[in-house]
């Protein structure tokens, strides 16, 4: 917005320096922008923020102006022929109010026997200075008032109005108005329109119809001064594809008690300007009336936000500076004015007190103490943490949107019939609903990398997801981790053979193992069960983690559909992690041990089993019978073939006996054994291999 310091000055003293000025302002909250000078006037940019409405006039700046340094302001004040010495306007027009709670208030005031033509040169000046065309001396006094106080206004050309009507009312289906740019604009039942009695004649807050346009010939005019709901007149602008100096003003909220002050100033102008006649009064239909607001303030809370001691006198007089009603019961009681609607609370009050003590004037200090707040929460640390992990293992992170489409889920086969939350307005196709899982954005990350050639890829992501609830309006919204291998891992070192460092399930395995293992969770407590119905995940060739009885990870080999469904050539594995339930059962700290004092003693196991018994059951019966003695226990071989029956295998243990206290014997390792065998076939059925 553009300010020229010569009006500026016709409502508050200004001795400084225009640059001082400017600072002033920039230090009160009035971004200051630029520094304009044009011929012999001068002109500040300002950048107002969308609260400060109020804002958006030279009246407006000029009481910003006033409050910081102390002065009293002239406010405008039409002159008294504006009241007008023609015919009563009631006997001439009528408004009526359809939707009072998108306009509240609307008055109308009538001029006639006006001649239109240029308006005079001080007033072009003006316009030009503050950025507005001159069109003619009509619509520039309308203008000049929306730069003088800040509200639009809009001059109707009297006689084109059927039957002298205003009717403010939403739009009917099918309606359209052709706008004074000359372009025809469909409406909606959301719109709120102008219309006389029988169409719609202007866009609420918006734009004029061109039939009702001011032009050359036009001998009577009624001029509208209005105060729209804000959300409505953004949202029909927003639909509509356009904006103006009005719709931008009344977004930001326009003083109700300044409607009628403002259509006085403008018809004095009109009859300076273009001669004319002023009905006599106006039509005022206030249905919805704007009471000011009531603030309290504690003093001692401006002590407490601000860190300085600002005596209560000083805090009544800068409140006042602001035009605000000031009293004093049991705290400072502040009657807003309705031209303030940014003031509601007292951390407002307290924010305008700043701003008049001056930011300059607030000593620097450091804090003091200790911020609870300070440092990296326990989650963030685990999860950088994992990361680490994780990258140590030879996986690459990457970042995906928290966003999808539902197709993108279908495609993972992982619609499972609750409705993830959908954005009501959301800015892509491809982005329209949360995530409910990681793994759909990780395979189409494997996808893109299949199309620019790139079949080697071992990545992670961490993130959120937002897992729907019945019957919620909310989902439930977790951290969680997801990885994806495919390939040949080119982290391996120099050498390895292709094979050796390809995806599998057992890499895969490896590296939540590794993580488990790094956080601490002990390994008896650790089982990993099938997982038979996996929906993106193979049958048969997938498992669940499950930690003390909590389900923390799903892991396997996609399943075939899915890879054709997202492109990839070749078999990929992914793993998601819920990593809110591995933080909570996380024992991160370190627990060191003094190096073994004794040798180990190994025995190697061999037994033909059911193929329905987990190697991890087989694993965790042999640490139970073994007790406080077996210290390791490896799987080193399965087979399957001839030999065996169909539904059994052969699994192959190496068991690492060893006491802390002293050297075992041969005969406690081997009686030690016999105890693991013994169980192994009662508890399942293992028929040990001898020999």
């Amino acid at each position: 917005m553009r300010v020229p310091l010569s009006w500026l000055r016709e409502f508050v003293q200004i001795d400084m320096p225009v640059e001082e000025l400017a600072h002033l302002l920039n230090m009160g909250g009035l971004g200051v922008e630029d520094i304009r000078r044009e011929d012999d006037e001068v002109a500040l940019v300002l950048e107002v923020t969308s609260n400060r409405g109020d804002c958006l006039s030279i009246v407006g700046v000029a009481r910003e102006v006033a409050a910081l340094t102390g002065q009293s302001m002239l406010h405008p004040a039409a002159a008294p022929s504006s009241e007008g010495n023609g015919s009563d306007v009631s006997g001439r027009a009528s408004v009526e109010i359809c939707e009072p709670d998108l306009c509240p208030r609307y008055v109308a005031r009538i001029v006639e026997d006006v001649r239109v033509a240029a308006s005079p040169g001080w007033m072009q000046k003006r316009l030009v200075s503050g950025g507005i065309r001159p069109i003619n001396n009509i619509v520039d006094a309308t203008n000049y008032v929306l730069l003088e106080m800040g509200q639009p206004l809009h001059a109707f050309d009297f006689a084109a109005l059927t039957d002298a009507a205003i009717v403010v009312r939403r739009a009917a289906a099918g309606e359209s108005v052709i706008t004074i740019d000359g372009l025809d604009r469909p409406l909606t039942d959301e719109m709120l329109v102008i219309a006389d009695a029988e169409r719609p004649v202007a866009i609420a807050g918006v734009m004029g119809g061109l039939e009702t346009e001011v032009m050359e010939g036009t001998n009577t005019v009624l001029i509208e001064a209005a105060h729209f709901n804000p959300i409505s007149v953004r949202r029909t602008r927003t639909a509509l594809g356009m904006s103006t100096e009005a719709s931008y003003r009344f977004e930001r909220w326009i003083d109700p008690a300044g409607c009628l002050r403002a259509a006085d100033r403008a018809v004095e102008l009109m009859a300076k300007t273009a001669g004319g006649t002023i009905l006599r009064g106006a039509i005022d239909k206030y249905p919805i009336k704007t009471a000011p607001t009531k603030v309290a303030l504690r003093p001692a809370q401006v002590k407490r936000h601000l860190g300085i001691e600002v005596a209560p006198d000083d805090v009544q007089k800068m409140l006042r500076r602001l035009e605000f009603t000031v009293t004093v019961e049991d705290d400072i009681v502040c009657e807003v004015p309705t031209f303030r609607n940014d003031i509601t609370r007292e951390a407002d009050l307290i924010e305008e007190i700043a701003r008049l003590y001056g930011y300059d004037n607030i000593p620097v200090t450091l804090p003091s103490g200790v911020s609870p707040q300070a440092g990296e929460d326990d989650i963030k640390r685990l999860e950088r943490r994992a990361k680490s992990v994780l990258m140590r293992c030879g996986l690459q992170e990457v970042w995906t949107f928290s966003l999808t489409r539902p197709e993108m889920i279908a495609k993972a086969n992982m619609a499972d019939g609750m409705e993830p939350l959908r954005l009501r307005n959301p800015l892509t196709e491809d982005y329209t609903v949360l995530r409910t899982s990681m793994l759909p954005s990780i395979l189409e990350a494997l996808s893109n990398n299949v199309r620019v050639g790139n079949h080697d890829v071992h990545v992670f992501e961490s993130g959120k997801v937002y897992v729907p609830i019945a019957n919620a309006q909310l989902p439930d919204e977790k951290r969680a981790f997801a990885i994806a291998m495919m390939g040949t891992n080119r982290s391996c070192a120099w050498g390895t053979a292709k094979d050796a460092s390809g995806a599998d399930f057992f890499v895969m395995k490896g590296v939540m193992d590794h993580l488990l293992r790094d956080f601490g969770v002990v390994a008896e407590t650790i089982s990993w069960q099938p997982l038979t119905d996996g929906g993106v995940f193979h049958p048969g060739r997938a498992a669940t983690v499950v930690v003390a009885d909590v389900q923390i990870a799903a892991l396997g080999e996609v399943h075939p559909h899915v890879a054709d469904e997202f492109g990839l050539p070749e078999k990929a594995y992914l793993a998601e992690l819920d990593f809110d339930a591995l933080a909570r059962l996380a024992r991160p700290e370190r627990r060191y041990a003094s190096l073994p004092r004794f040798p180990a003693s190994n025995r190697d196991i061999a037994m033909i089993i059911s193929q329905d018994v987990p190697a991890a059951s087989v694993e965790k019966t042999i640490r139970a019978r073994g007790g406080d003695l077996v210290v390791g226990v490896v799987l080193f071989d399965v087979y399957t073939g001839k030999g065996i029956d169909d539904d059994k295998r052969s699994l192959a243990f190496s068991i690492r006996f060893r006491s802390p206290e002293r050297t075992l014997t041969d005969d406690e390792v081997d009686a030690s054994l016999a105890g693991i065998k013994a169980a192994l076939r009662k508890e399942l059925g293992a028929i040990l291999r001898e020999g």
